[in-house]
């Protein structure tokens, strides 16, 4: 009997929704804030390629830098608050959080660790419920906002097909009853999010080739040509080229994202360099949009 072809990703979310037990309610912090303008935290969480296997990464240390970067959060969150109000935040993930396991087509044989399935099941999603329960102990509310990468991608034939897609997914579905963690997932390559006034948008950023380096051009000219077509933004924020860098465009700020792994091949053969694991860290003001910048280290 022929099966009617249906979308992968909703029949998982379906069985997932039955089997997956709902996060315990973590309760809210106790805070005492100075009488200033209170200002949102924001974090990137992108490139940890789950499964990808270096001279210095792997699954287990993927954990360990992961512990590392919430425990830097708290290590800046304490210095600002002595000053700044600071009692939500946002999560921009910007994809590549799972390395795949399409050998051949995203990695080389030399660099795999563990098959898809475990890198999502067993790596990824329990270690992000850990790290979301632990910033629930130190913010009101946290928003996180999703975009997918291309390594999460199955199918050539479809976008939407993508493991990054299911790992969010399956981590809204475990806060599902928690009203102060709220998931907004993108099915198209990019998002558009208004935060105290201020635009930011998302891509991972595999849309602009790369040729001999970092393509500062073609970011140029597909951030102002995104900005032109979406009606304006103030900020845009990248993955994929596993470089923490700002750098202005007119008025407009631009982000990149580093990444978890070291000693990754990918950026020594595409960009000549291996830059150390960083991510990004920043604070907005409803005046002033980004504030203060960290690079928040993992090594």
């Amino acid at each position: 009997m022929r099966v009617k072809k249906e979308d992968i990703v909703e029949l998982m979310m379906i069985r997932l929704e039955k089997a997956l037990k709902k996060s315990r309610i973590v309760k809210p912090p106790k805070l005492k804030m100075p009488n200033q303008d209170e200002e949102i935290f924001g974090v990137i969480l992108s490139d940890t390629q789950i499964g990808l296997k270096t001279r210095t990464y792997n699954m287990r240390i993927f954990e360990k830098r992961l512990q590392k970067y919430v425990n830097n959060i708290r290590i800046i969150l304490r210095k600002e608050r002595r000053s700044i109000p600071i009692k939500r935040c946002v999560v921009f993930m910007l994809g590549d959080i799972l390395h795949n396991d399409v050998i051949g087509r995203f990695l080389e044989l030399e660099e795999f660790e563990a098959v898809v399935i475990k890198q999502w099941l067993n790596i990824a999603v329990p270690n992000f419920e850990m790290m979301f329960k632990q910033l629930l102990k130190d913010f009101e509310t946290i928003e996180v906002c999703c975009v997918m990468g291309n390594h999460g991608n199955y199918q050539k034939i479809s976008v939407s097909d993508n493991w990054d897609l299911v790992t969010y997914k399956t981590l809204q579905l475990i806060f599902r009853d928690n009203d102060r963690i709220k998931f907004e997932i993108s099915e198209h390559f990019n998002m558009l999010k208004t935060i105290l006034g201020w635009k930011f948008h998302l891509a991972h950023g595999d849309q602009i080739p790369i040729y001999n380096g970092i393509p500062y051009f073609g970011m140029v000219r597909r951030v102002l040509n995104w900005s032109n077509s979406l009606g304006g933004f103030n900020y845009q924020l990248f993955g994929h080229f596993h470089h923490c860098v700002y750098f202005t465009v007119s008025k407009l700020g631009v982000l990149l994202n580093g990444a978890f792994p070291s000693d990754d091949e990918y950026t020594m053969k595409r960009l000549g360099v291996a830059p150390p694991p960083r991510q990004w860290a920043f604070c907005i003001h409803p005046k002033y949009g980004i504030t203060s910048r960290w690079e928040i280290r993992l090594d």
